[in-house]
């Protein structure tokens, strides 16, 4: 968040306050007026984000518009965000998975219903203990709640793109308890196709055999890391364009799992246990 000047905060944090006793005290705790000077601070720095050349903060009144300027925005988000969270839930999968259930399905509403864009909108309430793909970084409340449905709705379209028969099989050859394990679905299959890219072969099977491996060796002996990373880099962005129309969201999504996978690929290489690294897609494994 950026610095403001606190004497301009304040006033508007004594407001606030106010507002959170309904005048009934005059004072209140001191966690709780951090917890209102945050409130304050992140609706700030929302419309401060929104036009930052037209911004001039001279007095407080000028700092309580753009105070309630930000609330408005925060307000807006989170009904946008219900909106699009209700439109992903019609065709979710879950895959079987609890974690990904017991988050996206049971959790987030919790959210929907609890936040308090007014007193706390800097708290997002849930741990979102399902992994995705790129992190969350810094971000808090509605912007972390808005960030992680994206990447949820974009690991649905991209998993969605293959049989599910397919996906299950290939989860199941992870491990015959990945129901129960708190993983990313999405790299598992994300990385099926990589095999598949590399090896040469039709993507949409998810398969490679153990002659395939011996490919993929020799892709990894004859590159460096970085030359590794930029030739997959450019297989999936292809793949992107060819059948996902060249999603740059997508695009910039999976690349997130591109320096992850090198090493696992570069490990698995050194130690000769490629048929490890791939075994969710490989078939005729002894």
């Amino acid at each position: 968040m950026n610095d403001f000047d606190v004497n301009l905060l304040m006033p508007i944090v004594a407001e606030l306050s106010e507002k959170y006793t309904k005048k009934e005290s005059s004072s209140v705790s001191y966690d709780t007026a951090r917890r209102l000077m945050n409130a304050v601070v992140y609706c700030v720095s929302e419309a401060y984000k929104e036009d930052t050349n037209s911004i001039c903060i001279v007095d407080v009144k000028d700092m309580k518009l753009l105070y309630e300027q930000g609330y408005d925005i925060v307000v807006k988000k989170t009904i946008k965000a219900n909106e699009f969270y209700s439109n992903m839930l019609l065709n979710f999968d879950e895959y079987n998975n609890e974690c990904l259930t017991d988050t996206v399905v049971k959790g987030l509403p919790a959210f929907f219903l609890y936040y308090d864009p007014k007193f706390n909108p800097q708290d997002h309430l849930l741990t979102l203990d399902y992994p995705t793909i790129l992190t969350l970084g810094k971000k808090v409340g509605i912007d972390a709640i808005e960030l992680y449905l994206k990447y949820i709705y974009l690991e649905q379209k991209f998993m969605g793109e293959f049989s599910r028969d397919k996906i299950i099989l290939l989860f199941e050859k992870y491990h015959f308890d990945y129901e129960i394990l708190i993983i990313n679905l999405c790299e598992l299959v994300l990385k099926g196709v990589i095999g598949c890219l590399i090896t040469q072969k039709d993507v949409y099977q998810l398969e490679i055999n153990e002659e395939d491996l011996d490919v993929i060796y020799q892709f990894s002996k004859n590159y460096t890391r970085i030359e590794q990373e930029e030739k997959i880099s450019k297989m999936i962005l292809l793949m992107v364009e060819q059948i996902f129309n060249g999603d740059k969201d997508l695009s910039e999504y999976l690349l997130g799992y591109v320096k992850n996978f090198v090493s696992e690929l570069l490990n698995g290489a050194s130690n000769k246990t490629l048929d490890n690294v791939f075994s969710c897609i490989l078939v005729n494994k002894k």
